[in-house]
């Protein structure tokens, strides 16, 4: 009895004790988040600034992130334009209270181009003959050692005074950790040597991993270098030449067939690139698997042998819902034409091709979705010769076809080519999205050639125009880097490659001289210069 006593008298203690005044509420959940500058320029400091009465804070957003002490102060500088979002979010006990601040970065053109005013030498080839004229003909980029850096595959075309062919060399330059280049061998197993450069196609052939380089020359061969092609195999220890590397049971010579064109095409349908290679009387494949090799169909066209072929790609585009081959060239009266070509299945219907003759004399045509439709559009770059691989010639024409219901060459947009001051642009074309507005259809052009003056490329800034019905249309802006105003960029109208070699999304330029080395002997130079805008 006792005991239950006392546990009546404590239990009433405890109700009593729990009886006082309610606890004093706590105030209002404060977060503050402030930018000194909402607006700064590119590569200008900025600070944000915070407080809180929480018990943690944590960031979130693309340039920080983790927890913070709940007031303090942080500088900020971005060197890529565009908007981005500082989230600080805080919590107290079960409460949860964010704030937000918006940066709008302003990054200009020339912004983009920020180069090292010193070049780094990634090589250094002595010449034997320093009579010899050295250009770059055809490259390619890529990935080709695996370091997920940009590499190049590079072929050089060596002259004599009066133009004639003398010898090709190829070099493998390779970005990020390992930057450098070599000279790539380009003796095949039968002891001739690959001698073709204009054509340079990229594809893993035999799926280890491994991408590889078809090289051939080309219908538009200014003067005669042999018919020639060869297999550059990529493995961890680099390139060699090795033309047994497919199984080939078809008549196809790698040292005397007449190729017309050659391009990536995916001929079984399984989302890989196969290669295809057109000549007069047929249509070579070499198609991509563990244990690749070349097949023939054969073509009867006699009209394949009227025309100089100088680019092609597949699309529809006869907007038939199925694909073309359309290749671009001119007959021997020097008239353009563009042949298109259906295809079935995995046949190229050659008895059902059309000619069409109204349209610009074109040196290379590519895709690309101008108009931002989800719809493919047509970039084409005309000459105003026929001596198309020349770098001496000046680009006349540089037209987008846009994608529409009517006759596909009805509809364009041209832009100004700065015609008067004579660049001679190259077909390496890259898309890049400049201005940060993701309408995909900025692009920048290497320049081969410029009379008078030491323009380096060419850049083509889209731009949307809305009329007063809110009908959309789109533009270009043409600009050379002189006239954006590039500073520290002294190549003086040598060809030059743009590639991103060290991965930061910018473009960094690699060129190709000839020079003295301090014994007074005349070598080629791999010259690196690095863009620091990013």
């Amino acid at each position: 009895m006792n005991s239950l006593k006392r546990i009546i008298i404590l239990l009433s203690l405890i109700v009593l004790s729990s009886c006082g005044e309610d606890p004093e509420p706590l105030d209002e959940l404060v977060v503050e988040l402030n930018a000194s500058n909402e607006n700064p320029n590119y590569n200008t400091a900025f600070t944000l600034t915070w407080s809180s009465n929480a018990s943690q804070c944590y960031a979130s957003g693309p340039l920080w992130s983790g927890e913070k002490e709940l007031s303090g102060s942080e500088e900020f500088t971005i060197k890529r334009g565009g908007n981005y979002t500082f989230i600080l979010e805080c919590r107290r006990n079960n409460e949860f209270k964010n704030q937000a601040v918006a940066i709008s970065v302003n990054k200009t053109l020339q912004d983009h181009f920020i180069f090292d005013a010193t070049e780094e030498s990634l090589l250094t080839y002595p010449l034997a003959d320093d009579s010899l004229n050295y250009s770059i003909t055809s490259f390619q980029r890529g990935d080709f050692n695996n370091d997920v850096f940009g590499d190049l595959f590079i072929a050089l075309e060596a002259r004599n005074i009066n133009g004639g062919f003398e010898e090709t060399l190829f070099f493998q330059v390779n970005g990020g950790a390992e930057t450098g280049a070599y000279l790539v061998d380009n003796v095949v197993a039968s002891g001739e040597q690959c001698q073709g450069s204009r054509v340079l196609l990229r594809s893993d052939i035999n799926s280890d991993g491994f991408d590889d380089i078809f090289v051939a020359t080309s219908d538009q061969d200014d003067t005669s270098v042999g018919q020639t092609a060869c297999l550059f195999m990529g493995s961890a220890a680099g390139f060699s030449a090795d033309n047994s590397a497919i199984q080939n049971d078809t008549d196809f010579d790698f040292f005397s067939t007449e190729i017309k064109f050659a391009q990536l095409a995916d001929r079984n349908s399984d989302g890989l690139p196969d290669i295809y290679i057109l000549t007069n009387d047929a249509e070579y494949w070499i198609i991509r698997s563990e244990e690749p090799a070349l097949e023939k169909v054969e073509i009867e066209n006699s009209i394949l042998s009227d025309y100089t072929i100088t680019s092609g790609i597949i699309f529809d585009f006869e907007n038939t819902g199925s694909e073309s081959h359309v290749f671009t060239g001119y007959d021997s009266t020097n008239s353009p034409a563009y042949i298109v070509v259906p295809v079935s299945g995995v046949a190229t219907e050659w008895e059902n091709l059309a000619v069409y003759l109204d349209v610009p004399l074109t040196k290379h045509i590519q895709i690309l979705d101008f108009d931002s439709d989800a719809t493919l559009d047509v970039l084409v770059l005309g000459d105003e010769n026929i001596n198309l691989p020349s770098t001496t010639g000046a680009s006349s024409l540089l037209r987008v076809y846009e994608y529409v219901d009517t006759n596909f060459l009805d509809s364009y947009v041209e832009l100004d080519l700065l015609t008067e001051r004579g660049i001679n642009l190259s077909t390496e074309i890259y898309i890049q999205d400049f201005d940060l507005d993701a309408d995909g259809g900025d692009f920048i052009i290497p320049v081969n050639t410029a009379l008078g003056v030491t323009d380096n490329f060419f850049l083509g800034l889209k731009q949307a125009n809305s009329d007063d019905d809110g009908i959309v249309t789109y533009s270009f802006d043409s600009y050379t880097d002189k006239l954006i105003g590039i500073p520290n960029f002294d190549f003086e109208n040598k060809p030059n490659i743009l590639s991103d070699f060290n991965f930061d999304l910018d473009l960094d330029i690699v060129v190709i001289s000839e020079s003295l080395d301090v014994n007074g002997d005349s070598v080629l130079e791999i010259l690196l210069k690095e863009n620091l805008s990013n």
